[in-house]
């Protein structure tokens, strides 16, 4: 059982509660807070340089589908594209910086830079050590999916910010289980979590299995034991209760049948393509280690096997809670057999890092290196940060941001096409892309004429390796004997322009 803790208001407190084997090698309060803030920073320079980049699918269909209509329209429709709390933001900062791609960023960009400090924040509060804290928090600014999602107008970096901020209630609610304030708080942050996307419901069951093990660990019938469930089944009502409510617009406009059949329905939809849960987890794996070369997956692996051994070691329901939340999240995916994409999955991402980098830490804390040869523990930790400072080169040196497969990254390019040869003379033929409607409206350039049209002298046909030329292009197309032969006009990354020009 885990002995009580005796909570202390000196100003040593903080500093009792560190790990003795780093007291030889100290990272001082006021070197941490400047290095947090230069990681923050660093973090939100390299995001600020992909938010210019072209606008993907995704984003470019929710703009269609909830950010370019009513407020009143967004809070009463629902699809899993309606990041609902994400959606209301972007649609206040088109307001205000426009309709641009900088202005359906904004929000994503503003999330991803807040969850560098926020992951360090859960750090410190899981591990109270300020090298665990700091290097988390420079492992979530050089990750190329977090990166990405923070440039990408789409919800899922607020869903891993809500979720890390929820684990820091959760964790000081266990700390102290009597006072209902942190159970009220750690309630009402998942409720806000879930109104930015239902997936929230995993990392809750995960504290929720988290906080059932720790209640019984303490010993069934004990005072802290039956506070621990109390507040458990308190923070659970609040969630609800916050959630139903923020959702009740969509409940009532379109009842709760439709909403449900909906999420169904997409869950029915992504089935074949994303797998069985085996491959889901490798899909999240590649996702997550991307623009790393080999030095990221063996970092985060090795400090993963570290994390866990150790955790199973200890048989200490404090230090197990990290792994407890992750378990019973993956638990809560399996029994629900959702099958979600890797990006899906990121709300488990600064979690899962700051596990990692705290069994790194772990291994020469250990072997007593801080202790006896302070010089390898710093020569440790500096092989850490170029690794992750070598991760953060690599995805500031990618062209593009995009992991979704098959997805065409150069529509700015093709649209500028038209619109040089002049828009109302030339049509298009490509694989169906919002992005493609959005720039021709940010541009002002009329929606391409049909091909059979007289005044068509044109025709740009966009392939890929989903469509050839001839998939989009071919006898059955409209006015197509009317055109030559399509000949490549040029190749970009992602795609190939052909035109064909009208034969008289």
């Amino acid at each position: 059982m885990d002995a009580p803790v005796t909570l202390t208001h000196s100003k040593h407190a903080t500093e009792a509660l560190a790990p003795s084997h780093w007291r030889v090698f100290p990272l001082r309060k006021r070197c941490f807070l400047l290095g947090l803030l230069a990681v923050t920073l660093l973090g939100g320079a390299l995001r600020w340089s992909f938010l210019d980049h072209p606008m993907r699918y995704d984003e470019s269909l929710n703009y269609y589908q909830f950010t370019a209509r009513s407020p009143e329209y967004i809070l009463t429709h629902y699809n899993p594209g309606n990041h609902v709390l994400h959606t209301i933001m972007v649609r206040i900062s088109t307001e205000v910086f426009g309709r641009t791609p900088f202005g359906l960023r904004f929000p994503a960009f503003i999330g991803g830079t807040l969850l560098i400090p926020a992951t360090a924040l859960l750090a410190w509060c899981l591990f109270r050590d300020r090298w665990t804290a700091l290097l988390s928090a420079l492992a979530v600014a050089s990750s190329a999916q977090l990166v990405e999602y923070s440039t990408n107008a789409r919800g899922y970096v607020w869903l891993a910010l809500m979720t890390t901020l929820t684990i820091v209630a959760f964790q000081a609610a266990l700390r102290r289980p009597s006072r209902m304030r942190g159970w009220l708080a750690w309630g009402t942050l998942a409720g806000l979590g879930a109104y930015t996307m239902p997936l929230m419901i995993y990392p809750v069951a995960g504290m929720g299995l988290a906080g059932a093990v720790r209640a019984w660990r303490r010993g069934w019938g004990s005072p802290r034991c039956r506070a621990t469930i109390r507040g458990l089944l308190i923070g659970a009502v609040v969630c609800g209760v916050v959630t139903v409510a923020l959702y009740a617009p969509i409940l009532i406009s379109m009842g709760p049948a439709e909403v449900w059949g909906i999420r169904e329905m997409t869950l029915k939809v992504w089935g074949p393509r994303v797998g069985g849960f085996a491959n889901q987890l490798g899909l999240v794996w590649n996702a997550w280690m991307s623009c790393g070369g080999w030095w990221w997956p063996a970092l985060l692996a090795v400090g993963m096997i570290a994390f866990v051994a150790r955790t199973i070691q200890q048989r200490s329901t404090s230090k197990m809670l990290p792994l407890l939340i992750l378990v019973g999240a993956l638990i809560a995916v399996r029994v629900h057999d959702a099958p979600l994409r890797s990006r899906a999955w990121m709300f488990a991402m600064p979690l899962f890092l700051v596990c990692a980098i705290a069994g790194v830490n772990g291994l020469w804390r250990k072997a007593g290196v801080a202790r006896r040869t302070p010089v390898l523990a710093l020569v440790a930790v500096c092989v850490v940060t170029v690794l992750e400072f070598a991760t953060m080169r690599a995805v500031a040196s990618q062209t593009y941001l995009c992991s979704e497969p098959n997805m065409q990254v150069n529509v700015p390019e093709v649209v500028d096409a038209c619109r040089t040869y002049g828009a109302e003379r030339c049509a298009l033929v490509m694989r169906y892309t919002p992005a493609a409607n959005f720039y021709r409206d940010l541009w002002d350039v009329a929606s391409p004429l049909p091909t059979d049209a007289p005044q068509t002298e044109r025709v740009y046909i966009v392939a890929d390796e989903v469509d050839s030329v001839d998939d989009l292009w071919n006898a059955s197309s409209p006015g197509f004997d009317h055109f030559a032969p399509a000949r490549e006009f040029r190749k970009l990354a992602s795609c190939t322009i052909y035109v064909a020009d009208r034969r008289d």
